[in-house]
């Protein structure tokens, strides 16, 4: 997606263990997969970047985006969580049009997408929207994490929107934003990715990964951070998070998930686990 001088790059990101989901994400042999590697009705096979080892959402995050900027310095880039599920995906499609409009008028801020809740679900974050800045767009106040079902209840009326993790920003405004919080990490990292590329052998990368700390994203990059974020509201969308199995259980009731029109011309290779096939897994743990 081009923009004049500025293109548009989408990460999806498939970082974590996905330890909660681990009792849908095992194979006809009992092997664990990781959920990434799992879908409703098949999988697509793209370009991957692989981490050595999961250090948390920051370093996922970072390792990602000095690779497109390596590619486009000017690159404007929408982060999108592998393991969630949207029924309606028009009304996702429009709110991520928005929020990249948005960025390129606000090309110094990290615009979140928030999902406007059709129910009050404690096992969810929430973004609460705070001055209007712009037709759908707004400051962002503050964020609460797994409120309980009270405290949910009332942000809701509160106007407060899922936390869908989903977001855009100029790839150098977060590296910048990275770069005030994990100095030396981003120094760490941009060193083994250059000795890399001279070497080849990703020994570099590999040895810095062995010695990373655990740095969560949103906790140690985001919190705090209020001022330089901007949020847009979408439409109740039939969004959900699949990290757990009562997630994956309660999206399939709703009525399983058809396989996408265009793979009927194009060949995709299956997924290494469909969990809408796991139907003893899904009855032991609904």
């Amino acid at each position: 997606m081009t923009n004049g001088n500025e293109r548009v790059w989408s990460i999806v990101l498939a970082a974590g263990d996905g330890r909660r989901l681990a009792a849908l994400t095992t194979d006809a042999q009992g092997n664990a997969v990781p959920k990434q590697f799992c879908s409703f009705a098949g999988m697509h096979a793209g370009n991957v970047i692989v981490q050595p080892r999961n250090c948390g959402t920051a370093n996922g995050i970072l390792l990602a985006l000095l690779g497109i900027l390596n590619r486009d310095p000017l690159a404007h880039v929408v982060f999108l969580p592998a393991d969630h599920y949207v029924q309606d995906e028009a009304t996702m499609a429009t709110g991520l049009e928005q929020m990249v409009e948005h960025l390129q008028r606000h090309s110094g801020h990290l615009v979140l997408l928030g999902i406007k809740p059709d129910e009050a679900d404690p096992e969810l974050g929430y973004i609460l929207p705070g001055a209007g800045l712009a037709p759908g767009l707004h400051a962002v106040t503050r964020f609460v994490e797994k409120p309980t079902a009270e405290r949910a209840h009332s942000l809701l009326r509160e106007g407060a929107l899922w936390n869908s993790f989903i977001f855009a920003v100029q790839g150098a405004t977060l590296l910048g934003l990275i770069r005030e919080r994990l100095p030396d990490i981003v120094d760490a990292m941009e060193t083994a990715l250059a000795r890399d590329a001279v070497q080849r052998e990703g020994r570099a990368l590999q040895a810095l990964y062995e010695q990373l700390p655990d740095v969560d994203f949103s906790r140690v990059i985001v919190q705090g951070a209020e001022e330089r974020l901007r949020v847009v509201g979408t439409e109740p969308c039939g969004w959900t998070d699949l990290g757990t199995p009562k997630r994956v259980i309660e999206t399939l009731r709703r009525g399983r998930p058809a396989p996408a029109p265009w793979r009927r011309s194009i060949h995709m290779p299956p997924a290494l686990v469909t969990l809408a096939s796991q139907r003893a897994l899904l009855q032991m743990v609904s």
